[in-house]
């Protein structure tokens, strides 16, 4: 690498004695020294220097250094050539000149292995080739630096009076103070090299004070720095990442805890910011604040985050306040209260639990779990509502407990509670000198007021005045009387006519209908309906009972929409349909379900009172066949093939199950044997392997019966599996099931079995 891609900074102190001191002592200095010599014997002294700086000794008298080491400390930093900071290992040479540029090193040394860590190095100049206190004669020094091979670097370095104190060993005045016991002098300071310190470590510094407190204690105005010209100031904590600390360059307050050194690193800390807490971060410009725990302030001009996990990355006055609050639009977006979002530009505002304000130009959400999406104003207030994304959306009210309630119709108001619709609505205006349209239950209202509803006026009595069509001025009127009297009341004025009709028109192409109401009693309903739909015309009665004749001639028994030539629906619990016959003897009553209209061909159900049974019967033409099933009235005995069913399924002739069945089956009842309710087929088990069959029957496992099946491989049969043990062999051979359960069983082969090769396990499940 060249030299002249390194940058060093020079910051030389002096490891000795006479340097602490102070420079090169003057006579009234050693007349100071003399006089404080002879008092060194108090227990307790007070000793000062000319900087107001005071120090305790705990010591009667503390000598100074008997003679100064000659090593000078030096620290600088190393960059490449782009600036960036290095990490290695590096061979350096210094040498001291007397002038500035050319002439002869009065000393040089070269250390071979200068560590560099983050691109800063420190060496102690002498600790190679000592330097002689008299290279410090002369009163202009120059230090010069060489790395490696490279030239070496410009220009040197003045040393400044630090280095002279190397010389101020020979002077006379030096000699005196070499002479010192330190007695209540100055010698309470220690320099080692990288650190200058006081020499007991129980002592005490002073500022403005002469009985210091504390261990640093300062009595009057504390500068870091000076106007234009200031410097960073950290204080720490007892854990890590806990510490106040101001910033100089961007003028800047930090107090709390950084716990990963990512929230207070120079990247994240903005121009006039503050960040108070726990891992806060203010990382926004001019002004940005966060507080509390988990909170970041990233946006510009005034961004606030105050809580636990907040964060305002707009600009110009984002502010996000609570827990889990986020403002990220910019021009005043504010986010307040639990898990709430202010996105929208321009005075976005989400305030209280899982609310989100995601338009621009004052969007506003406010409640619980309300959004406001739309722009321009677009407003959310209450539980489960949602404004937009149209724009110029209000929406007041509460959602259901599953279903929001949305207003997503640009320029206009819902209102309405536990509901996924609205109640009230108000729609959007055409213009100035215009006025919208109200529904009430209805969004899309085609006239100033329209309901889609009931109407009630007043509870005792009330009207509904209607302005003719004609223009004349007159006021028909709908009115309740005083006993509930519905009166459509005329004029008065000649004969009135009442109809009924599907518009105003002529050109009418929709149903009329009638109804007269009254108390739901008897064999109708709570209404008659007339209805005409233009060809026809029908009676029916409500869809809670009763009947209704259709147009098409076909009959329906509690229900309006018959699909059949009779259609019955029951009641709330029963529907039932009962054809007797017209006596009070044991006589027959028949259903026929036939294929064509004069019955050629059908299948009868009958009753036959005579012998108490319900039988089917097959009819082609004149012949019946049957019956083919019986079921008898009083036991409940079926047969099939028989119309004299001996058992309560009595089948006379083949029956033929495909799937399991489950029954009682006695030893000796003689039945075939049933079909298993699980069977696991062949599987493969090893030596002291373990199979966990599923079978998931259910049901009680005292009613299972298993059988445990076993085959070789060599030999071209099945057995029974059992299990058993040689004495004298000392090996188990076999295999058994176990831990059967209503879900599973497990079925285990010995270890020393050599024949099972595959096990087959069958339940059979009985009630």
């Amino acid at each position: 690498m060249r030299a002249g891609a390194f940058v060093v900074v020079l910051s030389v102190s002096l490891l000795s004695a006479a340097a602490l001191a102070g420079e090169v002592a003057t006579q009234s200095d050693q007349a100071e020294l003399s006089r404080t010599q002879t008092e060194s014997q108090a227990s307790r002294t007070i000793s000062s220097n000319p900087s107001g700086i005071y120090f305790t000794q705990e010591t009667a008298s503390k000598g100074l250094k008997a003679e100064v080491p000659g090593l000078i400390n030096y620290q600088g930093t190393l960059t490449d050539g782009d600036g960036v900071t290095l990490d290695t290992t590096v061979s350096m040479t210094f040498s001291i000149y007397p002038l500035s540029v050319g002439g002869t090193a009065v000393w040089t040394e070269t250390q071979p292995a200068v560590v560099v860590s983050s691109g800063v190095f420190n060496v102690l100049l002498g600790s190679v080739d000592s330097i002689a206190d008299t290279v410090f004669k002369d009163p202009e020094r120059w230090l010069g630096v060489q790395v490696g091979g490279d030239p070496e670097l410009t220009p040197r370095q003045r040393i400044a009076a630090v280095g002279y104190a190397l010389w101020a060993a020979e002077a006379d005045t030096a000699e005196y103070a070499r002479s010192c016991d330190g007695g209540g002098g100055g010698g309470g300071w220690v320099d080692d090299g990288n650190v200058v310190r006081l020499e007991t470590v129980t002592d005490s510094v002073g500022i403005g004070t002469t009985s210091p407190s504390a261990k640093l204690d300062i009595q009057g105005t504390l500068n870091v720095g000076v106007d234009d010209t200031g410097y960073d100031v950290n204080f720490y904590g007892y854990r890590a990442g806990d510490r106040f600390f101001w910033n100089k360059d961007q003028a800047a307050l930090r107090a709390g805890r950084d716990s990963d050194g990512t929230h207070w690193d120079p990247d994240s800390v903005g121009y006039l910011s503050v960040a108070l807490g726990d891992d806060t971060k203010a990382s926004g410009g001019s002004g940005a604040t966060a507080m509390g725990q988990d909170t970041e302030a990233s946006g510009s001009h005034g961004a606030t985050a105050m809580g636990q996990l907040t964060t305002a990355s707009g600009s110009h006055g984002a502010t996000a306040m609570g827990y889990g609050t986020t403002a990220s639009g910019d021009e005043g977006a504010t986010a307040m209260g639990n898990v709430t979002t202010a996105s929208g530009d321009y005075g976005a505002t989400a305030l209280g639990d899982n609310t989100s304000a995601r338009g621009d130009y004052g969007a506003v959400a406010m409640g619980y779990h309300a959004v406001a999406s739309g722009n321009l104003g677009c407003t959310a207030i209450g539980r489960l509502v949602k404004a937009g994304p149209a724009a110029v959306t209000m929406v007041l009210g509460s959602g259901a407990s599953t279903d929001t309630l949305i207003n997503n119709i640009s320029g206009s108001l819902m209102i309405g509670f536990d509901s996924d619709i609205p109640t009230l609505f108000v729609g959007p205006s055409s213009g100035v000198g215009t006025t919208g349209n109200v529904g009430i239950g209805t969004t899309s209202p085609n006239e100033k007021l329209q309901v889609d509803g009931t109407i009630k006026i007043s509870t005792t009595s009330g009207h509904l005045l209607l302005h003719d069509t004609n223009g004349g001025g007159n006021w028909p009127g709908i009115r309740f009387t005083g006993n509930s009297n519905f009166l459509i009341c005329g004029d008065d004025g000649s004969d009135e006519n009442f109809g009924v009709y599907s518009q105003f028109s002529d050109n009418r192409t929709y149903d009329a209908k009638f109804r007269v109401h009254g108390k739901a009693t008897g064999n109708w309903g709570k209404y008659i309906e007339l209805t005409h739909d233009g060809t026809d015309g029908f009676i029916k009665t409500d869809a809670g009972g009763d009947l209704v004749l259709d147009p098409n001639g076909n009959v329906g028994i509690r229900t309006v929409s018959p699909v059949t030539d009779l259609h019955i629906v029951g009641s709330d619990t029963l529907g039932s349909v009962m054809i007797a016959p017209n006596s009070n003897v044991e006589d027959v009553a028949e259903l026929v379900l036939a294929e064509d209209n004069d019955g050629t061909y059908s299948m009868n159900l009958k009753y036959d009172g005579s012998v108490n049974q319900l039988q089917l019967f097959g009819k082609s033409g004149a012949t019946l066949y049957g019956p083919h099933v019986v079921v008898k009235r009083d036991d409940g005995k079926v047969g099939i093939g028989t119309a004299n069913p001996a058992a309560d399924l009595h089948v006379d002739g083949d029956l033929l199950v495909t799937g399991a069945y489950r029954g009682t089956i006695g030893p000796n009842a003689g039945a075939p044997f049933p079909r298993p309710a699980y069977d696991s087929g062949w599987r493969a088990i090893s030596q002291d392997g373990v199979l966990i069959l599923t079978h998931n029957l259910g049901g009680n496992v005292d009613n299972y019966v298993v059988d445990l099946q076993f085959r070789s491989d060599g030999i071209n049969a099945i057995h029974h599996v059992s299990y058993g043990f040689r004495e004298q062999y000392d090996y188990n051979y076999g295999a058994t099931y176990y831990g059967l359960t209503t879900e599973s069983v497990r079925v285990h082969r010995m270890a020393d079995d050599p024949y099972i090769d595959d096990i087959r396990l069958r339940i059979w499940y009985y009630n």
